[in-house]
């Protein structure tokens, strides 16, 4: 089951630390998983997204390249792998950015974001960051 949501806390030697960018991986079945870009982290090293931002992001990613994607829903292993982009990673985001900003919807300030995070990278050692993941699910919410 897709989680309702993917909360993360992202701190630096024990602190928040603001304007980093997540990748997170959802397993399928069979052919690729799917890659999906968030962030940046806020003052309080938090970041998130949704259910509805995942199965939409991975929607756009099917109809893209329909021979590498089978469809989420339906399909999902239930593996989700969620870690700080690195430098590499950050590089090869922008280069795809600009081949395809004009056919993919990026959210807003997505290369803005992934430049100022690379910046960011480039000024700590990144052995001192903590990634700290939360699943929520539907079950784990209640309305009182």
């Amino acid at each position: 089951m897709i989680p309702s949501k993917l909360c993360c806390k992202v701190t630096y030697s024990g602190k928040p630390i603001k304007g980093l960018m997540l990748i997170s991986l959802f397993g399928v079945k069979r052919k690729n998983a799917y890659s999906i870009v968030f962030g940046p982290t806020n003052s309080t090293g938090m970041t998130e997204i949704t259910k509805q931002l995942i199965l939409d992001d991975a929607k756009e990613q099917l109809e893209c390249a329909m021979m590498d994607y089978e469809p989420l829903e339906g399909s999902f292993t239930g593996e989700i792998t969620v870690s700080i982009m690195h430098a590499n990673e950050i590089k090869n985001a922008l280069q795809a950015y600009e081949t395809y900003h004009e056919y993919y919807s990026y959210p807003a300030n997505y290369d803005n974001n992934l430049k100022s995070c690379l910046k960011l990278l480039q000024n700590i050692n990144p052995n001192n960051l903590l990634l700290t993941t939360y699943l929520i699910n539907e079950s784990d919410i209640s309305i009182n």
